[in-house]
C-alpha cells in the first residue's frame, strides 16, 4: 500500500492533520493500523497492571457473565470426569 493511501486512511479515521499523520506513521513504521489503535487507546500497548495479586480487568458485564458460565461448566466437567473414572475403577 502506498504511503499516500496510508496517510489518507489515518487522516480519515482520526482527527490528525497531514503533519501529525506523517509523524505518527513514522513512529509506527508506516503501520496505519497501529496509528489508529494508538489514537483510539493511547495505552493499548501497556500490559494490565497487577494489583495485590489480581490483574485489573476491564471487561464488560457480558464478558464477566460468560466467563463465570465457562468456569462453572469447566468445574462441572472435571467433577463428572472424576466420578466417571471412580465408577470405572470400582467395576
Amino acid at each position: 500500500m502506498e504511503k499516500i493511501d496510508k496517510l489518507n486512511i489515518v487522516i480519515s479515521q482520526t482527527n490528525y492533520n497531514l503533519e501529525i499523520a506523517k509523524k505518527k506513521l513514522e513512529e509506527w513504521d508506516n503501520d496505519y493500523e497501529l496509528v489508529i489503535k494508538e489514537y483510539l487507546n493511547p495505552n493499548f500497548m501497556k500490559e494490565d497492571v497487577i494489583h495485590s495479586g489480581n490483574i485489573r480487568e476491564n471487561k464488560s458485564l457480558n464478558q464477566k457473565i460468560m466467563k463465570e458460565i465457562r468456569d462453572f461448566m469447566d468445574e462441572c466437567n472435571v467433577s463428572y470426569d472424576k466420578k466417571r473414572e471412580e465408577r470405572r475403577n470400582k467395576n
